[in-house]
């Protein structure tokens, strides 16, 4: 459930709504007939963050697991031709962002597994990708949360179980990996790692603005 602000006022503004249901209302509808859900919120700068973000996190964990089991808190995709009058967060904002969501963690024990960080604040802020036991069962992956860690670990796993005698199958091939440039640490990490153990094989990371 795109969740965004529990605020009516800030949800409504950026779902372009005069008025709306009260979205808590709406959770709590949806526990009445049983089903649970996860809940997202697409960060915007100066619109619902800062303050309106931690009380959209305060908000729907007190209703953890009646009936949200877990809450992304994804920022906003833009390309450089966006128009539309929204922008991306700066580094220093994205920080700011990563650290509040870490300070409400570590508040109480139990809200640990509940709030995932979406990949990009770790890239934005060049921060270590968080290990295993943050993303739990990872459910939260298909809006991005926990992707790298999770190749990371396959990346690991897959090398380490290569045979001495596969290790220079594709000799003298060369291979072109193209992707974004907020994962270009990550790229050339895993494409250097690659290179090392497959000697057969050179790997060039290319990595391309949006």
């Amino acid at each position: 459930v795109s969740v965004h602000a529990t605020d009516p006022e800030v949800r409504n503004k950026m779902l372009g709504r005069k008025k709306s249901p009260a979205i808590i209302d709406e959770l709590k509808w949806l526990d009445s007939l049983g089903i649970p859900v996860h809940t997202q919120v697409v960060l915007c700068p100066e619109m619902n963050d800062g303050q309106h973000l931690l009380q959209t996190i305060k908000e729907l964990y007190a209703l953890k697991n009646s009936p949200v089991l877990s809450l992304a808190v994804v920022p906003v995709g833009l390309t450089k031709f966006h128009r539309g009058g929204l922008r991306r967060f700066s580094t220093d904002e994205a920080f700011v962002v990563v650290d509040m969501v870490q300070k409400w963690e570590a508040e109480n024990p139990k809200h640990a597994n509940f709030v995932f960080l979406s990949d990009e604040w770790f890239l934005m802020t060049h921060s270590p990708i968080p290990e295993q036991n943050y993303y739990g069962e990872y459910p939260q992956l298909e809006d991005g949360v926990g992707m790298t860690r999770l190749f990371l670990n396959e990346v690991e796993a897959e090398l380490r179980s290569l045979e001495i005698g596969n290790r220079e199958k594709g000799i003298g091939k060369k291979v072109s990996w193209i992707n974004g440039s907020m994962s270009k640490p990550i790229v050339d990490q895993v494409s250097s790692k690659i290179n090392q153990a497959l000697t057969g094989i050179e790997l060039k990371p290319i990595c391309l603005d949006s």
